[in-house]
């Protein structure tokens, strides 16, 4: 390379450099806890009422009309022309999560859709059907809380992710989020809370 392709080539580098460079930099928005609390050990506290098994569950959507089918004798250019092999999958236990009965049970009426929502942690099944969350064990599936109302979790916490707006219809926002980190042994419950108007809204973490 010749003397002044190098120089040349200096230069653009340096043009491509000063261009990034004077990119403004985005700053990332953060949002800090208004409350934080350190809570009594979920078998201590006092959880609201469970499911009593009664009623049923079954929903029966209505039918509605479809469009009338489109042929293409074309093949689908992203098919895939063959199928992967099968993986053999042992089910070691099965049993009977919540339904939308217990959210009756405990809120007086059902959500569509669930929003279910469960996590395997190292001894326990957790799972979330809108407003309530309930604990199982894992090994034989016995039920060893609830299913209860999820804002039992922030019992003693105050503000909205305890009280909600303050009535039954409000006590609690739904949309759940149940994770368990396997590195730190601990589990993660997220819903999301709001007041009668909606003008006051939160996002409540445990």
């Amino acid at each position: 390379m010749t003397r002044r392709n190098r120089v040349v080539c200096s230069r653009w580098f340096f043009c491509v450099a000063f261009a990034f460079l004077s990119v403004p930099a985005v700053l990332a928005d953060e949002i800090k806890a208004s409350r934080h609390d350190t809570s009594l050990p979920l078998s201590r506290m006092v959880i609201g009422a469970s499911s009593n098994g009664g009623g049923s569950d079954r929903q029966t959507p209505p039918a509605r009309a479809t469009g009338a089918l489109i042929s293409n004798s074309n093949p689908d250019p992203v098919a895939a022309p063959l199928a992967g092999p099968l993986s053999g999958v042992t089910s070691l236990l099965n049993f009977d999560g919540q339904s939308a009965q217990d959210n009756r049970n405990v809120f007086g009426f059902a959500f569509v859709p669930p929003d279910t929502n469960g996590a395997v942690g190292a001894t326990q099944f957790v799972q979330m059907v809108n407003v309530t969350i309930a604990v199982y064990d894992k090994s034989t599936g016995a039920l060893q809380l609830g299913p209860a109302a999820i804002h039992t979790l922030w019992t003693g916490f105050g503000g909205l992710c305890e009280f909600g707006g303050g009535t039954p219809t409000f006590a609690d926002g739904g949309d759940p989020v149940v994770l368990y980190d396997h590195l730190a042994g601990r589990w993660l419950v997220t819903q999301l809370q709001y007041d009668t108007t909606f003008t006051q809204t939160a996002e409540c973490i445990a």
